[in-house]
């Protein structure tokens, strides 16, 4: 598979990464970057700002919530948005 980068400022980028040597090669970056951003895109699925909203609303007080039951509900939140696309 051959992808085309036709946005500078990403092939500066991609340009960059190598020299610092950080990535082995052009491939090497593009699936490393794969792997993190599909997983990102799909946890929890909040609208635009909705997160922040929450986070601020959770870091202004109220109950304590123990950790692996707020990631549950993450989770389920996340199966609704999914099931309603």
């Amino acid at each position: 598979m051959d992808v085309r980068i036709k946005d500078s400022r990403v092939k500066k980028l991609i340009r960059k990464e190598l020299a610092d040597g950080r990535f082995e090669s052009e491939t090497a970056l593009v699936e490393a970057a794969l792997a993190h951003f599909i997983p990102s895109q799909r946890f929890g699925d909040f609208a635009t700002g909705e997160l922040d909203r929450l986070l601020e609303e959770a870091e202004s007080g109220g109950p304590d919530i123990p950790g692996e039951q707020v990631f549950e509900e993450l989770r389920q939140l996340g199966k609704k948005a999914r099931k309603a696309r």
